[in-house]
This record gives C-alpha cells, sequence and structure tokens, in this order.
C-alpha cells in the first residue's frame, strides 16, 4: 500500500503492519531516549535521510509542555485516487522542531 507522510510530504511503499511496527519502535527509542530526530522516523519507514531529518526531532520536554503527553501520535486515514487506487495519510498532531535535544 501507498503511505504518505502528510506534514512532511514524503511517499512510500509499505504495508500496514509494518507501519504500526516502524511507528511503535520510534516512540520506543523516543520514550527511552527522551528525543528522537527526524531521520530515525524516516529509516524505520525505509526512507532516505535527509539533512533536514538531524535538524528535526522531538522532544518529551516540548511534548510535556506543548502536548501534555510524551508519545509522537499516529493518525490514519485512508483516501482514495480519482481513478480508485487506495493510499493511507499519516499525521502527526505533535511535528517535529529544531532544538529537540
Amino acid at each position: 500500500m501507498t503511505f504518505y507522510l502528510a506534514d512532511l510530504d514524503r511517499y512510500f511503499e509499505s504495508t500496514k503492519e509494518d507501519v504500526l511496527l516502524a511507528e511503535y519502535h520510534f516512540n520506543r527509542n523516543f520514550i527511552l531516549r527522551g528525543y528522537a530526530p527526524l531521520n530515525e522516523l524516516y529509516e524505520f519507514f525505509g526512507l532516505t535521510k535527509t539533512g533536514d531529518g538531524e535538524l528535526l526531532g522531538w522532544s518529551i520536554d516540548a511534548g510535556f509542555e506543548f502536548y501534555g503527553y510524551a508519545w509522537v501520535d499516529f493518525d490514519h486515514d485512508i483516501c482514495q485516487t480519482d481513478d480508485g487506487m487506495e493510499y493511507c495519510v499519516i499525521s502527526m498532531p505533535f511535528l517535529p522542531h529544531p532544538d529537540y535535544t
């Protein structure tokens, strides 16, 4: 299935199971370390790293301060193209930010 990271404008192919596992392992590392770079999320999804991917990330401190929790939520919405192909839009209410470490 095709997945689209809406907030980051990136597409990739995967299975729903692999995406859920990637999100879980990303959040596990995030909780254990206290922060996570965007490139780590990209790696779990099988995407290539970007230059911005090391400059942006998530911090548990920012999560508590702005959102009241320390977990990166992922919302999944199934959409359809005009020709009937289904794809999944992944969005995150807790977006990466600079100075996350």
